[in-house]
């Protein structure tokens, strides 16, 4: 349940619509979608925290993401319904009248 139904506010070391970058340990420079990576997951906690504030930044909710994940699902499964099985090439060819 939300608590708080105001959208969130960026943080204050970042300016709305700014990009969140991270640099890894080996000095590649990384963008920080509020969707996440795993990327930023073995980070650890300065990554996780940095994907906590891009989110925040970004609008995300909760039911948001429950309905991204719903819709994505739902395509998956209509295209899995249209893929020839496997093994088989997709035939262009029209079926034989009878």
């Amino acid at each position: 349940m939300d608590q708080d139904a105001s959208p969130p506010t960026p943080p204050a070391n970042q300016a709305p619509g700014q990009r969140y970058t991270f640099r890894s340990a080996d000095g590649q420079v990384m963008e920080v979608p509020p969707e996440g990576n795993l990327g930023l997951l073995a980070a650890g906690y300065r990554g996780i925290m940095l994907w906590r504030e891009a989110r925040a930044a970004s609008g995300w909710t909760a039911a948001k993401a429950a309905e991204a994940s719903r819709l994505a699902f739902k395509e998956y499964k209509q295209a899995a319904k249209t893929a020839p099985p496997i093994g088989e090439e997709p035939t262009t060819a029209s079926p034989p009248e009878r």
